[in-house]
């Protein structure tokens, strides 16, 4: 029984998943009869359980790649607001203060002259990463809800009966690592989008309203070693399984003496067709 469907309809924008609830219209899955008649109830909604998880998992791998991308593209580009000798006190303060705007009547020095007749050209630098924190707080909540879920939908948390949507699961965990570890190396985010707010509070004359939620959520990717342990404290028993059920594999792939034995690392005998560990 294959666990990931062999025909799929088209997978729905990342927007539209995170933006609801429900999953994305159904794949074509085996029949219910056949399932039935190959290997019984249980077995069968742990197989049409991982068609569903297939999509959702698909869809939230899509998300994140975009995500780190973003990413990589903002801490690329270049934020002269930040090294702007003139600005640096100015930017102190209104870091000191984010997510509130401080009382700048008494601030002396050219750094407000400069910052309104900047104001424009600061909101256009930073824009990307306010909107890089608000796709990663929808995307944040929607895979650690995902994650937190998939041990219930999955009946059999073994490799060797419900391998791809344990596959599924643990890709999901990798991909949550791997997105608070990219979000933490961010350079100055805070001062960053205390910048952005004052810059936008003078151009159009407001503050954006999520401004706090931003903020409360920068706060997790300051230890994410620590952040994410207790985030998949829930799990940990199911990623337990998965991890004793690698254990010979992860084993024998440090294990240079058992790799040779198995041909493993003699690329003069077999080739392109050489066995490596993954």
């Amino acid at each position: 029984i294959q666990t990931r469907p062999a025909a799929c309809v088209p997978v729905p924008s990342a927007s539209l998943v995170l933006s609801a609830t429900r999953l994305s219209p159904p794949c074509r899955a085996p029949s219910i009869h056949g399932l039935l008649s190959a290997c019984g109830l249980e077995m069968a909604m742990s197989v049409l359980s991982s068609t569903k998880i297939w999509e959702r998992c698909e869809v939230l791998r899509r998300e994140g790649k975009g995500l780190l991308e973003q990413a990589a593209t903002y801490r690329r580009s270049k934020r002269p607001s930040l090294a702007h000798p003139d600005l640096t006190k100015l930017k102190q303060k209104l870091e000191k203060s984010y997510p509130e705007v401080p009382d700048l009547s008494k601030f002396q020095g050219p750094g407000i002259e400069i910052a309104a007749k900047k104001a424009g050209e600061i909101v256009m630098e930073h824009q990307p990463l306010f909107d890089l924190m608000l796709d990663a707080m929808a995307y944040q909540q929607e895979v650690l809800s995902t994650i937190q879920a998939l041990p219930s939908l999955i009946t059999f948390m073994k490799l060797d009966q419900c391998s791809q949507a344990v596959v599924y699961f643990m890709d999901l965990l990798v991909d949550y690592l791997k997105f608070y570890l990219v979000m933490s190396m961010i350079e100055e985010p805070q001062a960053a989008l205390a910048l952005y707010n004052h810059a936008h509070n003078h151009a159009k004359h407001f503050i954006p309203e999520e401004t706090r939620s931003i903020y409360m959520f920068m706060s997790r990717f300051e230890k994410p070693l620590l952040q994410v342990p207790e985030d998949l404290q829930p799990v940990s028993e199911a990623v337990g399984t998965v991890l004793h059920e690698l254990q010979e594999t992860i084993s024998t792939a440090f294990d240079t003496e058992k790799l040779r034995q198995k041909n493993a690392l003699n690329p003069l005998e077999e080739g392109l067709a050489m066995v490596l560990p993954t």
